[in-house]
């Protein structure tokens, strides 16, 4: 940017930034002859980071929540999960001709995800009784309990086989296990019903794409395709 070139200078400080760039500050050497430093060199982790493939997509979830949920407007939300610290997520393309042509909708970051391991019977809607037992997917991911006002609002909100609930309590069993426990269930008028282990859990929040249906589409088939991306946002899947 300040357009030198061959120039002699004295480098006084130099800092890397979280995407592997460097800033240098450094002044004009003017005396005598000078020579680079000698040090020895290692690769940044940062930069490694940026390099790294994406990991594969372990699942993703596409539905179209009830209008309550949307605010009365038809829409399809999208969720994508995967494992590893280096997967950051997915690019959403979507194609409402067969799979013809796609258009890019967004970027969907990394879910809240994981799989529970026992059955949980139908309850009623304030369901003080069952507990979701949930091992995550992913190691960077915490689950936290709220005052049941939170609850109510609906700021736990899952998505587990059709049903929307929410959680009071997240009891942290450490390595990713959580049991879930003082549900309000059955919200936004999905069915409450029984949930078999293995059933696959996410948490509903700005982690997953909203994406409005135009009106035009209204009965449409959609196909969704999802090209995973790294963490550092900088490398793509092959499609």
């Amino acid at each position: 940017k300040l357009g030198l070139d061959h120039k002699l200078v004295r480098i006084m400080e130099m800092e890397e930034d979280e995407g592997g760039d460097f800033d240098v500050l450094a002044t004009e050497w003017t005396i005598g002859q000078g020579h680079a430093a000698t040090f020895t060199t290692g690769t940044s982790d940062a930069v490694s980071r940026a390099a790294a493939a994406p990991p594969a997509i372990l699942d993703a979830l596409v539905f179209a929540p009830p209008l309550a949920a949307a605010e009365g407007s038809p829409s399809l939300w999208i969720g994508v999960a995967g494992a590893g610290v280096d997967f950051g997520g997915a690019q959403a393309w979507v194609s409402w001709d067969g799979g013809t042509t796609y258009e890019y909708v967004g970027d969907v970051p990394r879910a809240i995800y994981g799989t529970t391991d026992a059955i949980v019977a139908d309850g009623p809607t304030v369901d003080a009784s069952a507990t979701i037992s949930v091992t995550l997917s992913d190691e960077l991911a915490t689950l936290e309990t709220v005052p049941e006002a939170d609850r109510d609002a609906l700021k736990t909100a899952c998505w587990r086989d059709g049903e929307i609930l929410a959680f009071k309590t997240a009891a942290d069993l450490g390595g990713g296990h959580y049991h879930l426990t003082t549900l309000r269930r059955g919200a936004l008028g999905t069915p409450t019903g029984a949930h078999a282990s293995g059933a696959k859990l996410w948490r509903l929040d700005e982690r997953v794409l909203s994406l409005p249906i135009p009106a035009t589409r209204y009965g449409s088939t959609v196909r969704v395709k999802l090209v995973a991306f790294n963490a550092a946002v900088l490398q793509l899947a092959d499609e």
